[in-house]
């Protein structure tokens, strides 16, 4: 039974810690993309 786990299950398995600095560096990420991007996503579209 324990072989046959769903992945799902798996995620329990990852560090809280790890799986937090993982999305603060995905959010910050996006954000500075936001910040800095802007007028390229606008040149971008424009085109």
């Amino acid at each position: 039974m324990v072989e046959a786990q769903p992945p799902t299950t798996y995620l329990f398995l990852i560090p809280s810690t790890w799986l937090e600095e993982i999305i603060r560096m995905l959010y910050n990420i996006s954000i500075k993309k936001a910040l800095n991007g802007r007028g390229d996503w606008k040149n971008g579209a424009s085109q």
